[in-house]
């Protein structure tokens, strides 16, 4: 599944990065060991919904790109 992600970023010149799991945990909760259920937990302070494990996830991998200077010109 990645590859193909990173294969329709590289086919659109869309920028793209890897982020490792405890930098975004960091990001999401403050501490880079949280476990599933507090990213959940973070998740539904800054969104006020309630999000499946993986949906978290995903949602948090978003807000770090548009939180961070990572794909800003």
């Amino acid at each position: 599944m990645l590859g193909a992600a990173v294969l329709t970023c590289e086919r659109l010149a869309l920028p793209w990065s890897m982020l490792h799991l405890s930098k975004l945990k960091k990001h999401a909760t403050g501490k880079g060991n949280a476990k599933k259920p507090e990213m959940q937990a973070a998740a539904k302070a800054r969104w006020g919904k309630d999000l499946g494990e993986d949906e978290a996830d995903a949602a948090w991998a978003g807000a770090y790109g548009l939180d961070s200077d990572l794909f800003r010109p």
